[in-house]
């Protein structure tokens, strides 16, 4: 699948969507393709380009995919990693500094036959390529980021840009319905 960088002109009113409701999920969603695809750029003069773009061999044509995060702790990938597949991630808070990472996927069969194919991409590519050579670069981010947070003035450095809309939307979304900090041992 082709992911870009990032996309610019992301505003609440353009290439995203805030989903909120009393009686149904709560979540927001980033509509690739809504804003500007970055797929390359200069870093201290040296060209970077993503890893899967549009186009090149070993890439999916397909459209590119819609992420969500809902609460309380699920992000929606859809497709991913292939076309037709939704991938799911849920995070289920241990305590404080830890959680429990969860991934799995779904797809639509019509047959027996398409269940089992599934089933056996799932357990030969997927459940290799997707947590070892994609996801492993998230929880690196969010490691580091962690330590970012926790030093007292991390906040305070913090620097955000335009498409980082999508961030404190969620972030606000998740503060309204926060019901405290979990922490391991009774209380």
């Amino acid at each position: 699948m082709a992911f870009p960088f990032s996309e610019t002109g992301i505003s609440k009113t353009r290439g995203m969507e805030v989903v909120q409701s009393d009686t149904g999920p709560n979540g927001v969603k980033l509509l690739r393709g809504g804003a500007d695809s970055v797929w390359e750029a200069d870093v201290d003069g040296v060209k970077v380009a993503t890893r899967y773009r549009p186009g090149e061999e070993g890439v999916f044509k397909s459209e590119l995919p819609e992420v969500s995060m809902w609460l309380p702790s699920t992000l929606w990938v859809n497709p991913f990693p292939a076309p037709g597949v939704v991938h799911l991630e849920f995070y289920v808070p241990l305590d404080e500094n830890t959680h429990c990472y969860m991934i799995t996927w779904g797809t639509f069969v019509k047959s027996e036959e398409q269940r089992a194919q599934f089933e056996e991409d799932v357990r030969t590519i997927w459940s290799d390529v997707v947590p070892n050579h994609f996801s492993n670069e998230d929880v690196f981010a969010r490691e580091a980021l962690h330590d970012f947070y926790a030093n007292p003035d991390g906040w305070f450095r913090e620097r955000l840009f335009g498409p980082d809309v999508v961030i404190t939307t969620w972030r606000n979304m998740v503060s309204r319905a926060n019901r405290g900090v979990q922490r391991r041992g009774l209380q």
